[in-house]
């Protein structure tokens, strides 16, 4: 690891495929107030002049590294962490933008708050001419560290990664990034900061980003990478299985989700959590999710029995876990429409009938 600078900020970059873009990010990097930045971009292999237009930015801050073939997001940033040399290390992709005093706030920040490990800010939207797109901005949620984490548990990702800094130690905990997730890796990546570190969000927009359906790559919301959303909700998921302690579950769940469990012990943790997502999880795969765990917890070693000796689950009780899908917020949405159409349906019928005797009447 190379010699650590202090006061600077490493911007991690991840490059692809973003000839039309990647000049932009450039000049916003240069145009920083506060000029104590280095900047490593990743070029992942990009078949178009991506890595052509980062080589004519000769500054020695600047570190291009060439993958010779594709290898995603979390691969780009773990190499771009090997050579970085600041003391603090943040993310920004090529086809967004930095605010010109987004360096600056990013250590005004940090010296304010010197306990803290990790800083978040909000975005503005652009369009492909960089222009901002007025009323259209991204805040991050506001709330205690474990208030964050329980939503990010039982919802969905509520937290911007654009912009997003950390000390050394942060990213050092991170490192290295899991290279078979792609697109929930700041989602994992805001998970496992939450649990492990305090964090502050700057009030104020410092990263001017394009907005999703005017990107390209793994960043367009197409149905191809929704599915794969779906798909790694588990890994996702698994993050949460670091918690260890009945301490941490009651800092993080509300005391009457946790009630039903009496007196808790720190061996049943995996229960526990796999009990809160058929519960409370809002989405079929947290659910999911959560049989599984449940499943996998009772399969190991006289587990069964403890968890039938505390709290009376037998296997009566592990096939009715099934009844806690139907209780989800998609399960409800659907019942709703399900009885709307229904109306709906009831509705034109009677109408078509109407109409029909009129008709023949007539």
């Amino acid at each position: 690891m190379p010699g650590i600078k202090k006061g600077t900020v490493s911007i991690l970059c991840p490059s692809y495929n973003h000839e039309l873009y990647v000049a932009s990010f450039m000049d916003s990097v240069m145009a920083q107030t506060n000029q104590n930045w280095e900047l490593v971009i990743i070029d992942d292999n990009s078949t178009d002049g991506n890595a052509e237009i980062i080589k004519k930015y000769t500054d020695p801050r600047i570190k291009l590294i060439e993958h010779k073939w594709n290898q995603g997001i979390n691969a780009g940033l773990n190499h771009a962490f090997e050579v970085a040399t600041g003391e603090f290390v943040s993310f920004c992709a090529s086809d967004d933008m930095l605010c010109p005093d987004y360096v600056e706030n990013v250590l005004k920040t940090f010296n304010e708050h010197p306990t803290t490990d990790i800083v978040y800010c909000d975005l503005q939207l652009i369009d492909n001419d960089n222009k901002v797109l007025r009323g259209e901005k991204w805040k991050n949620i506001v709330g205690t560290r474990f208030e964050l984490v329980r939503r990010l548990f039982l919802r969905g990702n509520c937290m911007l990664s654009p912009g997003l800094a950390m000390r050394r130690n942060a990213m050092r905990a991170l490192y290295p990034l899991p290279l078979a997730i792609s697109q929930y890796q700041d989602y994992k990546m805001h998970i496992d900061l939450l649990l492990n570190f305090d964090f502050v969000i700057m009030d104020k927009i410092c990263v001017w980003y394009r907005k999703p359906s005017m990107k390209s790559g793994i960043s367009n919301w197409d149905v191809a990478t929704l599915k794969i959303r779906d798909l790694e909700e588990n890994t996702l998921m698994n993050t949460m299985l670091q918690i260890k302690t009945v301490r941490q579950l009651k800092q993080i769940f509300t005391p009457e989700q946790l009630e039903p469990f009496g007196q808790m012990t720190n061996k049943f943790i995996p229960y526990y959590l796999g009990m809160l997502a058929l519960k409370y999880g809002e989405t079929e795969y947290k659910q999911l999710w959560g049989y599984h765990t449940v499943a996998k917890f009772l399969d190991e070693s006289n587990n069964y029995q403890e968890v039938q000796d505390k709290y009376g689950f037998n296997f009566k009780e592990y096939l009715g876990l099934v009844r806690y899908m139907g209780e989800s917020g998609w399960f409800k949405k659907y019942q709703k429409y399900k009885k709307l159409f229904n109306i709906m349906l009831v509705l034109v019928l009677f109408f078509a009938l109407t109409t029909s005797i009129y008709n023949f009447i007539a």
